[in-house]
């Protein structure tokens, strides 16, 4: 719900004088794999439209499932940063535990 709102308060304020970003960390958890497309459609054409920037972060676990039971495949240039576990390379700062 908040989402919605954050949303809808920057598509209003657009054409003015306003943030252009917003950030979201969890949208994607506890939604139906349909829903969490729908939402990326959503968001995709309103940051078109309105000029926005948005930032979702989410887990491998949450990225949905699309209709032929494959992970769903983000258009290039829209996911910025991979993290993972695996190497030092793949942390956000790349420091060594």
């Amino acid at each position: 719900m908040c989402i919605c709102f954050d949303l809808a308060i920057l598509a209003h304020y657009s054409n003015k004088n306003y943030f252009r970003f917003v950030y979201h960390d969890g949208s994607f958890e506890s939604l139906d794999d349909r829903k969490k497309i729908n939402y990326i459609d959503l968001v995709r054409k309103l940051a078109k439209k309105c000029g926005i920037q948005i930032i979702i972060i989410a887990i491998d676990s949450d990225i949905p499932i699309d209709e032929n039971n494959k992970k769903y495949k983000f258009e290039k240039g829209e996911v910025i940063l991979e993290l993972t576990d695996e190497s030092d390379e793949g942390r956000l700062f790349g420091f060594s535990f």
